[in-house]
């Protein structure tokens, strides 16, 4: 949806400044584009004002440069850029306001949580770090052959629109974007999350001058050729090495075998795209144990339950869904994504890095007769978090671990690597004496 909405504004915006009002709605439909599109990521509202800064002075630019024939046709897009960034500007602030009036806070609760202790020298090599594994070290030998054309192509795209004097204002818009929320990756570190994700969101700009390189040649065949081959490949990768070979769903026969032979008893309460997708597939049983656990404490007269855990996926969303209107439930989350009752405790010693703060059990345990005393927290009643076989706080044994995989895929048509013929169970819970 992100990236759509930056190559549909991006469109809108380059119509306004071509053409001015075309028609009564192209104000309003930029605007709620525009509003969309900074709505849409945490980051974007930052981006959105960078890029009409620098969209006014590339445009006023422009507009010195103009030849004394062009001026009169160089001036209009330049009072346009203006009109356009001062209604952007707008937009930002009004988002701003609605943050901070209904949430209390400009960004949200994870962006705070991610804000590494790193110095920005080691920020800045780790997102250097995450751009080129994504882009150059992507485990598929098709993305890498992509990723080269795309490279190649926006370098020659954006050589060429200096020389023409930054004469084309689809190409400085575009240009301009990838050039923002790539520096904007740099500065923030990159993501820990699978497949690129930050990067995932200007691919298709990025796509835009993938056939770029084929201007250089001047016979019409190999034109149509490379671009078939471009297209070819562009296919190729949503099919197989994306929506297979990169994902965290499965393909048709996979999510059959989940089906018939993984958490069946519990399968029924989730929809079919819970039950297809592995990491989901493997929550699933740790869903039903945690309702079993939740019920029996109920059963025993507890009114209000505590809950610890660094996770915060669909078992916490089912928690909260199945019990916000039975019992009072209080999540502290480790990490502090959803949650930022532990770190905004005095006892605790904690970092911070791109999956959010990072709070050791061992300090918990240190601090857990001190909690309500000197912090007004509870101690948790349950506790349950990846890769937790033994935990080093005294009061509390083990309800329930995962043990061994999930099942494997059956009747794939490609070779899939390991880590999509089955994911590792490493949950546990524990619960308090």
């Amino acid at each position: 949806m992100v990236a759509f909405l930056l190559v549909y504004g991006l469109l809108l915006i380059t119509n306004y400044l071509e053409q001015g009002h075309t028609h009564r709605w192209q104000w309003a439909r930029l605007v709620i584009i525009t509003w969309l599109l900074a709505a849409a990521r945490p980051e974007m509202p930052l981006i959105l004002g960078a890029l009409c800064i620098g969209l006014v002075v590339a445009l006023w630019l422009r507009y010195i440069l103009c030849q004394p024939e062009e001026k009169a046709h160089c001036k209009p897009i330049f009072q346009r850029a203006l009109i356009f960034s001062a209604q952007m500007l707008i937009v930002i602030a009004s988002l701003f306001a609605f943050r901070y009036l209904y949430f209390g806070q400009f960004f949200p609760q994870p962006v705070y949580a991610k804000v590494s202790s790193e110095n920005l020298l080691e920020r800045i090599n780790h997102g250097f770090g995450y751009i080129s594994y994504n882009m150059l070290s992507t485990g598929s030998e098709t993305l890498l052959i992509f990723h080269f054309f795309t490279i190649v192509g926006w370098c020659a795209a954006l050589l060429h629109l200096i020389k023409q004097r930054l004469n084309s204002i689809p190409t400085t818009l575009t240009a301009g974007m990838i050039i923002l929320y790539g520096g904007y990756i740099i500065m923030v570190g990159g993501d820990w999350m699978e497949n690129g994700r930050f990067i995932a969101h200007i691919q298709p700009l990025l796509l835009l001058f993938t056939g770029t390189i084929l201007l250089w040649f001047k016979r019409p065949i190999i034109y149509w050729l490379g671009t078939g081959f471009l297209v070819g490949l562009i296919i190729f990768i949503n099919i197989h090495v994306i929506g297979v070979r990169h994902s965290t769903g499965t393909t048709l026969t996979g999510a059959l075998a989940y089906y018939q032979s993984w958490a069946q008893p519990y399968a029924a309460s989730f929809s079919w795209s819970e039950r297809s997708n592995r990491i989901n597939a493997r929550d699933i049983p740790v869903v039903h144990h945690m309702n079993t656990l939740i019920n029996q404490l109920i059963e025993q007269g507890n009114d209000e339950i505590y809950i610890l855990s660094g996770q915060q996926g669909m078992i916490s969303y089912y928690i909260a869904y199945t019990y916000s209107d039975t019992v009072a439930l209080t999540l502290y989350d480790k990490r502090s994504l959803a949650d930022n009752s532990l770190v905004n405790c005095s006892l605790f010693n904690w970092t911070s890095n791109n999956i959010g703060s990072i709070i050791e059990y061992s300090d918990i345990e240190e601090n857990l007769s001190s909690m309500k005393e000197v912090c007004g927290l509870e101690p948790p009643d349950i506790i349950f978090d990846f890769k937790l076989t033994s935990i080093p706080i005294s009061g509390y044994k083990l309800y329930y671990q995962q043990i061994g995989w999930t099942p494997r895929e059956i009747g794939s048509l490609f070779p899939l690597p390991s880590s999509m013929n089955g994911l590792e169970l490493d949950q546990s819970i524990y619960v308090r004496e």
